[in-house]
């Protein structure tokens, strides 16, 4: 059991702390836009489910939208 915590602490003590590393915007709106074409970010439908509010959100679950 002690061998277990020691080890799980270590870990711990060896994982980085903090955020993620800054993202590139301009790779990421030049990959966005491959998904705008059936998706919006701002709650509007297009062929896709809009993508606001995403996170969190179940998989498949937007009201009316065909999967």
């Amino acid at each position: 059991m002690k061998t277990a915590a020691v080890f799980m602490l270590a870990g711990l003590a060896l994982c980085p702390s903090g955020a993620a590393a800054d993202g590139d915007a301009s790779r990421g709106e030049k990959l966005f836009a491959r998904c705008s074409a059936c998706h919006s970010v701002n709650g509007q439908e297009k062929i896709g489910p809009s993508l606001a509010g995403v996170v969190g959100r179940k998989a498949g679950s937007v009201e009316g939208a065909r999967y």
